[in-house]
C-alpha cells in the first residue's frame, strides 16, 4: 500500500533525494576513476598481454554502454593500472 502522507512529506522528499544525489556523486567519481584507468591502460596497450588487452576493452566496452564492470574485473583493471604512471593515485 502507498504511503500518500509519506511521499507528499516535504521532510521526507529532501532526504530521499539527498541520499540519491549522494549514491549518484558516488557513482560518477567511479566510473571517472574507472575512465582514468582505461584511458591509461589503452595509452599503453601494446606493453599488455592479450588477456589484459581483452580485459582493457571489455571494461572500455562496459563503461561506454553503461554496463556493470564486475568488482573483479575493476580489481584486475587496478592492478595493470598501477604499472603505469598516470593510472592510479591512490
Amino acid at each position: 500500500m502507498v504511503d500518500f502522507k509519506k511521499l507528499n512529506d516535504p521532510a521526507w522528499r529532501a532526504e530521499v533525494r539527498a541520499k540519491e544525489e549522494a549514491r549518484q556523486a558516488l557513482e560518477e567519481a567511479r566510473d571517472a576513476k574507472l575512465r582514468t584507468m582505461i584511458n591509461t591502460c589503452r595509452d599503453h596497450f601494446e606493453e599488455l598481454s592479450s588477456s589484459e588487452r581483452s580485459l582493457v576493452s571489455s571494461c572500455h566496452t562496459r563503461l561506454a554502454t553503461f554496463d556493470v564492470i564486475s568488482e573483479k574485473q575493476e580489481i584486475w583493471l587496478t592492478d595493470i593500472a598501477k604499472r603505469f604512471p598516470g593510472g592510479m593515485s591512490a
